[in-house]
Parts: structure tokens; sequence; C-alpha cells
């Protein structure tokens, strides 16, 4: 199950229109330099080392295209450019599987994470409801005991009230 790698890159046919009688030149060019880099395999760890570390600044100022033509040579040859645009290409595509591999991989992490989040999500919003609640019986509570206090100095002062009473009437039977 091993996943799909975009291939990436500009195909040379578009770039240079190549008329019929330079084409099966062409093509002997691009046999000899698929022969030359298909015969070696190289790992994918190899061609990852082979990159040079210009490519790997993070300033953003650098440019791949102006980078690679500066180190052209003044007399070009057709078949070292196949080559190294061969061993450019290669590089691009292990670049691309890897970097593919590491999203895969960090994929699950992030779906792990987000079901995660989504789990104290959940767990917040029962919190909350029951914060809501604990809020709301507390508030009732609260004028629950107002309303029974409120009755029971209510009492007590009819009792104080009915005690004086008994005593000024004690008082006037006594006289």
């Amino acid at each position: 199950n091993q996943p799909k790698i975009p291939s990436m890159g500009l195909n040379p046919e578009l770039l240079n229109p190549i008329d019929s009688h330079h084409r099966d030149s062409q093509d002997d060019l691009k046999s000899v330099a698929s022969q030359s880099t298909e015969g070696e395999a190289i790992p994918d760890q190899d061609i990852l080392e082979s990159i040079e570390s210009d490519y790997y600044e993070t300033d953003g100022s650098f440019d791949s295209c102006r980078h690679e033509l500066k180190k052209l040579p003044a007399k070009l040859n057709c078949k070292d450019i196949e080559r190294y645009y061969k061993k450019l290409k290669q590089q691009q595509q292990v670049v691309s599987k890897k970097v593919l591999q590491l999203i895969l991989q960090k994929q699950s992490n992030c779906s792990d994470e987000f079901q995660e989040i989504l789990k104290i999500q959940d767990q917040l919003q029962e919190v909350l409801e029951t914060c809501r609640m604990a809020r709301y019986d507390l508030n009732l509570a609260k004028k629950q005991f107002t309303t029974a206090s409120l009755g029971i100095l209510a009492n007590y002062r009819k009792r104080q009230t009915v005690q004086q009473l008994l005593n000024s009437l004690n008082n006037i039977k006594t006289l």
C-alpha cells in the first residue's frame, strides 16, 4: 500500500519544442542519460545527502533557478546538461517522496491530536454545563435560604412579641 508520489517538475519537451529533425538526436541523448543513472540504483538517503546545502537555506532569498544557471559552464554540452537535469529531477522526486512520507507520518499524529482536542472540547462543554447547573442550584439555594431565614426571623419576632404579651398579661393578672 505504497503512497502515490506526485510527479513534479517541468517536461523538457514543453520548455523546448523540438523540430522533427532534432528529435532523433535528443532521443539518443535521453537514452544515454537514462542509461547512466538507471543502471545505478542509488538509495534515497544518498540522494538526499547529495543535495547542496544552499537548497536548505530558510531566509527566503535563495533562487534555485539562478543558482543552477550560475553553475553552468561557459561552453554547454547537451549530454552533461541532460545528465545534470536527470540528477536534479531525481533529487526533486526523492525530496517530494520524503516530504510526502513526513506529511503522512505527521498526519496521523495530527489526526490523533485533533481527536484529543475534540474530546477535551466535549469535556469542557460538560464542565461548563455542570458549572451552569451548579450556579443555578446555588442561586436557588441562596433564595430558599434567604426565604427560610426571613421566615425564622419573623417567627422569632412573633415569639418575642407573644412572650412580651404573656409577660404583660401575667403582670396585669398579678396586680
